[in-house]
């Protein structure tokens, strides 16, 4: 089975995708000296929040949900994090945009097609594994994000802890749903090979299950007839 979420508003699609970088920045920093993989795609999860912070006010977003999120439910760690939230978010994202080695990086991203080992040398000597920069590099980005993976984290558990499951009945890989009130996201859990296609608003929607083939180019329609569980989450 695969799990497939669909966010119904654009804040909380921002959410989900900040909370997917975070994770990514996050196994980066744990990650084993050898693993360079897991180092890059870290920086470029670094990379992708600078470019996402340049079209959005993370700050602004990010404070709306937690004030709103705390007016609902009045738990005191959501108030510790607003307070965090409020004392380091100008100055630890500022610091974080100025830092010469990210924007180089950025730089180097943004080319057509980069080779990255040959445009940026500096690259190679920070993804050694005997680098020392590199560690205290990733401890320093992090410290500096530490308020925002929190902020975060509180939001999507807070969402997760309201699931309200809904058995679906799909006949010939299609299915008519309606939703609870307020839903901000959706969670569905498929068969492998098939996935979904969504179409409606934050009250009725149709999900129409595709199955993938070899080439891509031409979807056929599933022919999955059955029940399977839809999960909600409402504000």
């Amino acid at each position: 089975m695969t799990n497939y979420l669909h966010p119904l508003n654009e804040r909380i699609r921002l959410i989900m995708r900040l909370n997917y970088l975070f994770k990514n920045i996050l196994t980066a920093e744990q990650a084993s000296k050898t693993d360079e993989a897991a180092f890059f795609i870290g920086l470029e999860s670094l990379v992708y929040l600078l470019n996402i912070g340049s079209r959005y006010d993370l700050n602004s977003e990010t404070l709306k949900e937690l004030d709103r999120i705390y007016l609902t439910v009045k738990d005191q760690n959501i108030a510790e994090i607003i307070k965090l939230f409020h004392s380091k978010l100008k100055q630890n994202f500022f610091t974080l945009k100025q830092d010469d080695f990210l924007n180089i990086l950025k730089q180097k991203l943004n080319l057509a097609g980069p080779a990255y080992r040959a445009d940026f040398p500096l690259l190679i000597n920070w993804l050694s594994p005997s680098s020392t920069i590199r560690d205290q590099d990733l401890a320093r980005w992090k410290n500096l994000l530490e308020p925002y993976i929190q902020a975060n984290t509180a939001i999507v558990k807070h969402y997760k802890d309201l699931s309200i499951p809904q058995t679906l009945i799909f006949e010939a890989g299609f299915c008519l749903v309606s939703l609870p009130k307020s839903t901000c996201f959706i969670e569905l859990m498929l068969p492998h090979n098939d996935y979904p296609e969504f179409s409606g608003n934050q009250q009725r929607m149709s999900i129409r299950l595709l199955k993938s083939n070899h080439s891509h180019k031409h979807a056929t329609q599933s022919d999955f007839s059955g029940e399977l569980t839809l999960n909600s989450y409402a504000i």
